[in-house]
């Protein structure tokens, strides 16, 4: 005999199939093919551009071109190469308050500082603060490439994505 509780109980169940299935459908639906977003990674953008929802392929500085999947990536490849040319400027980051964040310190000799994020720079003793946004990575880099008098037209990015439709 069929109570009404046993009736309820399988409406509910009826329902929460019917919900999943449609999540498990809407979740299919609103996942984009990413290889839509590729852009061509031959065209060259400068430190002027934004940057915000758009993934590196590559930078070149004086026509040497080094390969990076992240922005992160991108900024310490970057430090690498300018430290390789001078050791001792990247070394008075660490105390020149306008290579300086206003509340997280970019550059620090010590890892346990105040950053968030802190990676080391390859080559040096030297901690660059990673937790910044391709903006703020972009922005960093100005200053960097100011501070060694690099021409901002010698400093190119290559994109490997723009998904910039999807926000």
């Amino acid at each position: 005999m069929v109570t009404q509780l046993d009736e309820v109980l399988d409406h509910c169940e009826n329902i929460e199939m019917m919900e999943s299935d449609a999540e498990v459908e809407k979740i299919e639906r609103e996942v984009p093919n990413y290889r839509d977003y590729y852009v061509d990674q031959n065209i060259e953008y400068s430190l002027y551009d934004d940057f915000t929802h758009k993934r590196p392929a590559a930078f070149k500085l004086n026509n040497e071109k080094e390969l990076a999947k992240d922005w992160k990536e991108v900024l310490l490849k970057t430090l690498a190469v300018v430290a390789k040319k001078d050791i001792k400027t990247l070394d008075m980051f660490t105390t020149l308050p306008e290579m300086q964040g206003k509340k997280v310190p970019y550059f620090s000799k010590h890892q346990n500082s105040k950053m968030r994020k802190p990676m080391k720079i390859e080559g040096t003793d030297i901690y660059v603060e990673t937790n910044l946004s391709a903006n703020g990575i972009r922005n960093l880099l100005i200053k960097v490439l100011k501070q060694y008098k690099i021409p901002m037209n010698s400093y190119k990015i290559y994109l490997r994505a723009d998904y910039s439709e999807l926000h």
